[in-house]
């Protein structure tokens, strides 16, 4: 019998499921980045972004204002 799910797939075209917490583009682990983003030191929460919204401070916080000011002390 043949299902009726449909598969998700990335724009690359493997299969996926994953999706972009800023637009909810699918995306596999390739194609997306992977963010730490968590106000809670207890807790860490994973998100995985495409690249527009990982740069959106908008949707992303802690990828544009916290890990470039981070990495700046280290450089």
């Amino acid at each position: 019998m043949l299902s009726t799910e449909r598969i998700a797939k990335c724009a690359c075209g493997m299969v996926t499921e994953t999706f972009c917490a800023g637009c909810g583009e699918q995306l596999c682990n390739h194609c997306g980045s992977i963010e730490i983003s968590s106000f809670d030191p207890k807790t860490i929460e994973v998100k995985y972004f495409c690249e527009k919204c990982r740069q959106d401070p908008k949707k992303n916080p802690w990828g544009t204002l916290y890990w470039e000011e981070l990495a700046s002390l280290y450089l």
